[in-house]
């Protein structure tokens, strides 16, 4: 399907991804349980997330398949399946995949990255390469997306958070690929590998790992 996202993904990743809106309606009960006290806003997105994750599960060959959350709040997906759900207040997608160990992705409307968060975000390079870009804000969100995705296909495996500065993310807006180095000692070697794509109003990433 012609979405954010679609071109990041080979014939190996199941995706589903659109409007928040065409993917709304009922539940499994047991992940309406996460709902008990969830605003109406908490509701809508994880309705939209979920659902869109029924359907690559469809896709993949498994139907009806619960997406619980552990405590931690990641998803559970079947044995055998590697998957990842990201969503803004207007736009949602879900993959799943056999192929890879670890997969992650993320998707963020680029109106909400300042400058100003790089201090959050960047790493002493990241900052560096920041302050040459023409597009301070494309940057800051496709880097968002990339570690986000990141750590969405890291820590299911590894079972280690990753802070922002734990790794160093190399891309120039242009070749759709990233370079990925985690900064830490985690006794992990994973082959990490992301791409991004930014359209005019968002940013996306999905990074795989095997």
């Amino acid at each position: 399907m012609g979405g954010i996202l679609s071109s990041l993904a080979d014939n190996s990743v199941f995706l589903i991804e659109g409007a928040i809106e065409e993917f709304q309606g009922p539940l499994f009960s047991e992940e309406e349980s996460a709902l008990e006290h969830a605003l109406p806003k908490r509701r809508r997105e994880f309705t939209a997330g979920r659902i869109c994750a029924h359907l690559a599960l469809r896709q993949a060959g498994i139907p009806d398949f619960p997406v619980i959350s552990r405590s931690d709040r990641t998803p559970v997906w079947p044995c055998g399946i590697a998957g990842s759900i990201s969503h803004t207040h207007d736009y949602c997608a879900a993959a799943v995949t056999r192929k890879f160990r670890g997969i992650g992705l993320d998707v963020e409307r680029i109106d909400r990255f300042h400058q100003e968060l790089a201090r959050h975000v960047c790493t002493e390079h990241e900052k560096t390469e920041l302050l040459k870009s023409m597009h301070p804000d494309k940057f800051l969100a496709v880097l968002f997306c990339l570690k986000e995705a990141l750590f969405k296909a890291w820590y299911p495996l590894t079972g280690i958070w990753l802070e922002f500065n734990d790794a160093d993310i190399s891309f120039d807006l242009f070749s759709g690929y990233a370079g990925i180095i985690i900064n830490k000692s985690t006794g992990y070697d994973l082959k990490l590998s992301g791409r991004y794509v930014i359209n005019r109003d968002h940013a996306g990433a999905i990074v795989t790992a095997e």
